[in-house]
């Protein structure tokens, strides 16, 4: 991976770590914030396999090659259904984050195939190196899953937060049979454009984020023994400002728990991509197809530009901002996506319940 060259990166480590233990009144009073700081700094991120997913109901799951990694996917409906959607999820969560939209689907949509992954380096995929984790070699991953999961029918494709340009990449890499059964695509608190110096580059420091990738990539484990312990410090700033709507205890803790379980080098490897990726050529071939942007109000992970951009390329889609909701919109207003997806496989597909 080449890094992007930036000015004045020292004091970068001690500016993040005073932001991230400083006292409780300074910061944004989130639950999810103070499950990750009452934790510490980590050794090692906990592995999902040795919980019970909310995904455990599958009717099946397993795993494909995907450009070196091992990918974990999970299966509901029918084998022989018309439509099947595909969920992409967002950074630092897993394909778990979409269990409101499953429950929903199955209960309204019987019919519909529903197919998850989770993306390389989250939740129960394989764990990669930093230079492993862009957003294209993400694209492949769904694209993987999709050929061994999904050979025919129609594709519908749901992209949450880094979801959206994996999602889009997909489209832009993928080879004519699975680009034209594309019928209809849903973006949700999704980038088109570079991040750089808005968002999440705001919240993390991005000449940190560069100097950590250099950690990973240059030198051996021993010389970086506290790398974990940095994750330890990055995981309570990506749970800032995400749940801007009152919001149920446990699913504040949850999305905690997804962000916890996410290795160093997942969280460094996408950072650093996403600072410089876009996917402006992705939307432009959106131009057919119909769909929905969907964007909080409040979210100050994704700005609102980004989704107005896309709906300016993408003259098929909707936009839709969800009042007073912030970035975790599968879990914080569910129901804004569930209407999508019923509009979507409904009005536009004609699908019958």
């Amino acid at each position: 991976m080449s890094l992007r060259k930036r000015k004045n990166p020292t004091g970068a480590l001690a500016r993040l770590t005073e932001v991230a233990t400083a006292p409780a009144r300074l910061l944004p009073q989130t639950r999810a914030l103070s499950r990750l700081r009452r934790r510490g700094p980590r050794q090692h991120p906990p592995d999902p396999r040795n919980r019970v997913s909310k995904l455990a109901d599958a009717d099946r799951s397993g795993h494909v090659a995907a450009s070196g990694a091992s990918i974990f996917w999970t299966e509901y409906g029918p084998l022989d259904a018309e439509t099947t959607v595909v969920f992409v999820h967002g950074f630092t969560l897993s394909s778990e984050s979409f269990f409101f939209q499953v429950r929903h689907l199955r209960e309204h949509w019987p019919g519909v195939r529903l197919l998850l992954l989770d993306l390389r380096g989250h939740g129960r995929s394989e764990r990669v190196s930093v230079e492993k984790c862009t957003v294209d070699l993400a694209a492949e991953d769904v694209l993987a899953v999709i050929r061994s999961r999904a050979a025919s029918g129609r594709l519908v494709l749901l992209g949450h937060s880094l979801g959206g340009p994996v999602s889009l990449a997909a489209v832009r890499r993928a080879e004519p049979a699975v680009a034209e059964r594309l019928a209809g695509v849903i973006e949700v608190s999704a980038s088109v454009e570079e991040m750089a110096g808005a968002g999440i580059a705001q919240l993390l420091n991005t000449a940190l984020v560069d100097r950590l990738v250099e950690h990973f990539e240059n030198r051996p484990a021993s010389a970086f023994p506290g790398r974990e312990r940095i994750a330890g410090l990055i995981a309570p700033i990506l749970a800032v400002g995400v749940f801007m709507r009152s919001t149920d205890a446990d699913i504040i803790d949850f999305h905690a728990q997804l962000i916890n379980e996410t290795p160093t080098a997942t969280i460094l490897g996408f950072i650093d991509d996403l600072q410089s990726h876009q996917e402006v050529e992705a939307a432009r071939r959106l131009r057919d197809t119909p769909g929905y942007v969907i964007v909080g109000e409040l979210d100050h992970v994704v700005p609102l530009s980004q989704s107005e951009r896309l709906v300016e390329l993408w003259p098929k889609s909707y936009l839709q901002i969800a009042h007073g909701a912030g970035h975790m919109i599968p879990l914080e207003v569910p129901e804004q996506i569930n209407m999508a997806l019923d509009r979507l496989l409904g009005v536009e597909l004609g699908e019958r319940p």
